[in-house]
């Protein structure tokens, strides 16, 4: 709870994955284990929050957005997406155990390290 004229911050840093980079190729490693997964291809950008402020009585809202490339090891990158919210959907450990076994797999065969994953970084604001 805000007290009035408190200021609420919401701030996303999501992977960008394009153009068929470490990003976009775990991604599509995560598509083939949990096809429904409505949240690959994230734009970094949530716009959508504005209404939400707007209606919950919020002013002054201001969004920023810039990028930022993050260096990552393989392996660093796989526990990553370890923990990306469709890993941590997927039944069970042998499931999960797949899935960072196909990300493997998949990177280690296009990608050397150090991986550059651009990320984006997105700041909304109301008071």
């Amino acid at each position: 709870m805000l007290v009035p004229g408190g200021l609420l911050v919401i701030a996303h840093f999501d992977y960008l994955a394009r153009d068929g980079n470490a990003a976009a190729v775990s991604e599509a490693a995560v598509l083939r284990a949990l096809p429904s997964w409505p949240l690959a291809a994230s734009s970094g950008r949530y716009e959508r929050w504005r209404p939400h402020l707007l209606s919950a009585g919020f002013e002054d809202i201001s969004s920023s957005y810039y990028e930022e490339d993050v260096v990552y090891t393989q392996e660093a990158w796989r526990g990553r997406m370890r923990a990306c919210n469709a890993a941590l959907r997927l039944p069970n450990d042998a499931a999960r155990a797949a899935l960072d076994a196909d990300i493997a797999a998949s990177i280690a065969a296009m990608f050397p390290d150090p991986l550059l994953i651009p990320h984006g970084v997105f700041v909304m604001q109301g008071r």
